[in-house]
């Protein structure tokens, strides 16, 4: 369960897009090409795992807020 708190029509991978990131041992890495003006954008992201223990099957994370500094 949890509640959606990004915009997937403002995914970087398109609207309504996402990136499926493997995870092994509890965790996972995404490396991002951040292009140089991008300096001071701030970009949000969320995670959501597949949870036989909740009522839809998918469990959601906190949203992530990340800004790009030089």
């Amino acid at each position: 369960g949890g509640t959606l708190l990004v915009d997937l029509g403002q995914s970087i991978f398109g609207a309504g897009s996402f990136a499926v990131v493997p995870v092994v041992g509890g965790a996972g890495q995404f490396d991002v090409f951040i292009p140089p003006g991008a300096v001071g954008a701030t970009v949000y992201g969320q995670a959501a795992m597949f949870d036989v223990g909740q009522p839809s099957g998918l469990a959601l994370s906190n949203r992530l807020q990340v800004t790009v500094c030089p």
